[in-house]
């Protein structure tokens, strides 16, 4: 929650910032979130999880085992990834503000890649925390999901059983 909090401050003070100093706002909204961003890219990319199914205790399928790869990062650190996620939804919404702000400064190219970060942010989210989108996309009546949300789920049940 404090987090969130901190995160909230930044993007306001990097906004207001840019509203009389476009270049600096720009520049300490990507010194803090573009390196947040990489890094948690980076950490999604080049730290694959080395797993297998049915070669270990739980009996993870190849669906869960599919589901495990793709969200490892959620598996690893649940509270920090769903934490994260917050912040990266922030980082989405707050280029609601950032892209009309630049193209009124002329800042074509900032406004460029505030605008393909919109894409990035929201990609990272759902990686970040999966319950909350595939339960919306679910709902939402997107059955392509429904596979991916039911080994995700079974997943967390063998993972949960298997820790108590």
């Amino acid at each position: 929650m404090i987090l969130q909090l901190v995160a909230t401050l930044l993007v306001l003070i990097s906004i207001v910032t840019a509203l009389f100093h476009a270049t600096l706002g720009v520049g300490i909204f990507v010194c803090i979130f573009g390196l947040f961003e990489a890094y948690i890219l980076a950490a999604d990319l080049f730290v694959r999880p080395k797993i297998k199914p049915y070669s270990n205790k739980l009996d993870i399928g190849y669906e869960e085992t599919r589901a495990f790869k793709k969200y490892h990062l959620y598996f690893r650190y649940p509270s920090a990834s769903i934490s994260f996620s917050g912040i990266l939804s922030l980082i989405q919404l707050s280029n609601l503000i950032w892209v009309p702000l630049l193209l009124f400064k002329h800042l074509w190219l900032p406004a460029l890649i505030f605008g393909a970060n919109w894409y990035l942010a929201g990609y990272l989210a759902l990686k970040l925390n999966p319950t909350r989108f595939l339960n919306d996309m679910v709902r939402k009546g997107h059955i392509i999901f429904t596979s991916e949300l039911s080994a995700f789920n079974e997943l967390c049940e063998k993972l949960n059983k298997h820790a108590t």
